[in-house]
C-alpha cells in the first residue's frame, strides 16, 4: 500500500532529486524530508500543497486518496484568465518578473478566499 512518504520518495526519485536538494527547495531540513519519506512525520497542509504544486500533482494523489496524479484542469480557460490579469497589470504600468509570481499568486489566493467567504457568509 502506498503512503504519503512512498509517494514523496517516488516523485523525488523520478526527477533524480536528492533529499538535500528537495529540502533546500522547500526550505526545510534534510531530516524533515527523511522523516516524511519514512512516514515518521507528515507535512502540514500548506507544505502538502507546496509539494503538490512543485511536482505538478494533486494533493489527493500525495495523500493517497487517488492513484491519478494528473491535475485535471482545463488549462486554456485558466491561461486566458492569467493573461487577462497580466495585461491589466501591464496596462497600469507595472513591470513584472518571475520573482513577482509568488506574490501575485498569494494576492490572487487571498482575493479568491475573501470572495468565497462573502459568498458562503
Amino acid at each position: 500500500m502506498n503512503t504519503l512518504g512512498d509517494r514523496l520518495r517516488d516523485l523525488r526519485n523520478e526527477i533524480k532529486l536528492e533529499q538535500k536538494e528537495f529540502a533546500k527547495i522547500l526550505n526545510v531540513h534534510k531530516g524533515t524530508v527523511s522523516n516524511w519519506e519514512n512516514n515518521k512525520r507528515s507535512p502540514d497542509k500548506e507544505m502538502i500543497s507546496k509539494i503538490a504544486s512543485y511536482f505538478n500533482v494533486t494533493t489527493d494523489y500525495l495523500l493517497c486518496r487517488t492513484n491519478d496524479k494528473n491535475i485535471t484542469v482545463e488549462i486554456e480557460p485558466a491561461k486566458e484568465l492569467a493573461f487577462q490579469m497580466i495585461d491589466e497589470l501591464l496596462k497600469d504600468g507595472y513591470t513584472l518578473t518571475k520573482d513577482d509570481i509568488p506574490d501575485l499568486v498569494l494576492a490572487a489566493k487571498i482575493t479568491l478566499a475573501q470572495k468565497k467567504n462573502r459568498q458562503d457568509g
